[in-house]
């Protein structure tokens, strides 16, 4: 059994301060969770499955109703601190993959507006009110696009081989 304090040094973050600030919440307990995961021997991708199936979850919470709305938001946000937990355990295994990268970033893809379509939805449900379901078809469009611009951005450095530097300032 790995202590807690190995599992911190051995999954620790090239970047902690701006996942920190980025996951201010999530960035506080996802080492509890990362500890857990790693001592169930449960590898990156079998933690992105389950980062996966919590969102997907709470996005089911939501069409529920209201009444599930505080249950939902419990599993959206172990799905966000979970998410954080595979890229732990990865670094903790030394275990990279192109495809735990791409399910990742898919699972984002998904979820998102699947969330936001889930809560428009129940909204609309709850009060017959078309516009929430205007809302939530255009919401989802909007965070779909928002995640295609900044996942092709990354491709697009990928193939011309350049690097994102967070040091260095847009001023020239």
């Amino acid at each position: 059994m790995y202590s807690l304090e190995e599992v911190k040094v051995r999954s620790a973050r090239a970047n902690p301060e701006a996942n920190n600030k980025l996951h201010f919440f999530a960035s506080k307990l996802s080492i509890y969770f990362s500890w857990i995961f790693v001592n169930l021997r449960l590898s990156a991708n079998q933690v992105t499955v389950v980062f996966f199936l919590m969102g997907l979850t709470g996005s089911v919470c939501f069409v529920c109703g209201p009444e599930f709305y505080l249950l939902g938001y419990i599993f959206w946000r172990l799905h966000i601190i979970f998410d954080l937990c595979d890229g732990d355990v990865a670094r903790f295994n030394q275990t990279f993959s192109i495809n735990g990268a791409y399910w990742d970033y898919m699972i984002h893809s998904v979820l998102y507006p699947l969330v936001y379509i889930s809560i428009c939805y129940s909204l609309y449900d709850k009060f017959n009110d078309f516009i929430f379901l205007l809302v939530g078809l255009l919401g989802s469009l909007v965070v779909s696009q928002l995640l295609a611009v900044k996942n092709n951005y990354y491709r697009a450095m990928l193939f011309s081989k350049k690097s994102l530097d967070m040091k260095q300032s847009s001023v020239s």
